[in-house]
């Protein structure tokens, strides 16, 4: 009676261990287009929703820029009465304005294009943490999904071991137990890992696609780096720095346009004028000619020009500040970026093959009798937690060179 109802526990045990089998297969073989991180930084520049709006703002300084090098247009001046009628052409006479409006545009239009690259360098480094993100997923749900699997071929051995009377029930109860949460975690994982592949479709600016990414690897991005180079290259290719700069230089021509614009505009005319007052008399026109010249009283209030000054003393201390800033954003990020390859050096000189073999040694102890299934469970959770800890180390440290490089107003990431 008792081997009918261990034959029967065995049966329910399989039953449900089968039922168990996954659905999400090996994230290399998915269907999708292959997506490189080239590729993917492409689609970004050019479709990016975000970028092309911002794309805009340069395009309308340089309309602008164009628009100013409008001369003023002349009048046409009629007049008609009972007697008389008159017609002429006015004109107003700029004193050295529309050159300075057209530098001063000018500049504007060279500091909206700094902003456009400046906004993709920042959107560069964001897409790439996306990517890297998508990247660290897929290995965190692989190795779930190659945990569960082995746990599932565990809890069938142990299934069968139990039959054969060589270990407890409850051993072959907590195996299948542990494939079952297994399995949830790697439900959790898929849906993660599609999330994140939701969000490379959005700096994409695409409809929803499933693409599959390289698998993630430290030695992509093996750099050899120098703190004193970098700020070096920093000071010479940060991006706010030269705006910094193109801001002097906008106030500095405010300030130019501010002093032709306190000169007077001088009025030109000239006009034809008929007329007949008394019907005995010939009739009498000419041609008549005439200037006007404010009296620009108002030039006595300096308070535009001592403005415009300020606005300049103002951008040049922004500039030392913002050099100060870039100078410790390259040392901090340096800083980050060294701690995350120390710790990805630690895991891939000893860390990872030591936890494979302490978990290979526990489980060859269980399948002699010589360990529990608990420290099995113990060892398989401590293996997965290094090599989690591992693939997100690996993601930091790639993370990490993105936000020194942005620094540093460079960039050299690739990978295969």
């Amino acid at each position: 009676m008792k081997k009918k109802m261990n034959k029967i526990f065995i049966l329910l045990i399989l039953t449900s261990i089968f039922t168990l089998r996954i659905y999400a297969h090996d994230l290399t073989d998915m269907p999708g287009p292959h997506l490189s991180f080239e590729e993917y930084l492409s689609k970004v520049r050019k479709s990016n929703l975000g970028y092309l709006a911002v794309q805009m703002n340069v395009d309308i300084a340089e309309a602008e820029a164009v628009s100013m090098s409008v001369f003023p247009d002349p009048a046409f001046d009629f007049e008609i009465g009972r007697d008389y009628y008159s017609f002429g052409i006015s004109y107003l006479l700029e004193t050295g304005k529309r050159r300075s409006r057209i530098r001063l545009a000018n500049s504007v239009a060279e500091y909206e294009n700094l902003a456009l690259q400046y906004y993709f360098q920042e959107l560069r480094a964001m897409a790439a943490n996306a990517y890297l993100d998508v990247m660290l997923q897929k290995e965190l749900l692989n190795l779930s999904i190659s945990s569960y699997e082995y746990m599932l071929q565990l809890s069938i051995s142990d299934s069968l071991r139990y039959c054969l009377g060589e270990i407890m029930e409850n051993d072959a109860r907590q195996s299948k137990f542990e494939a079952e949460m297994l399995l949830t975690e790697v439900y959790t994982l898929q849906a993660e890992y599609d999330n994140a592949l939701v969000i490379l479709n959005e700096y994409m600016g695409e409809e929803l696609t499933y693409y599959t990414v390289p698998e993630l690897r430290g030695n992509d991005w093996e750099y050899s780096l120098c703190l004193d180079d970098l700020i070096e290259t920093g000071m010479e290719n940060r991006i706010d720095i030269a705006a910094a700069e193109k801001e002097i230089e906008i106030n500095t021509n405010q300030y130019k346009l501010a002093k032709p614009e306190r000169r007077p505009d001088i009025g030109l005319s000239v006009a034809y004028d008929r007329d007949r007052q008394n019907r005995n008399m010939p009739v009498s026109g000419g041609i008549v000619g005439g200037i006007s010249i404010p009296l620009k009283f108002s030039n006595v209030n300096k308070g535009t020009l001592k403005a415009a000054e300020s606005r300049i003393r103002q951008s040049d201390i922004r500039k030392k500040e913002i050099v100060l800033q870039a100078r410790s954003e390259i040392a901090q990020s340096w800083n980050i970026y060294e701690s995350e390859r120390r710790k990805l050096e630690l895991f891939e000189n000893g860390m990872l093959e030591e936890s494979r073999k302490i978990l290979e040694g526990v489980i060859l102890m269980y399948k002699k009798g010589g360990s529990a299934i608990l420290d099995v469970l113990i060892a398989q959770r401590s293996y997965n937690d290094i090599n989690s800890r591992y693939f997100e180390t690996m993601r930091n440290y790639a993370i990490s060179l993105v936000q020194l490089e942005k620094a540093c107003g460079i960039w050299n990431m690739k990978t295969e």
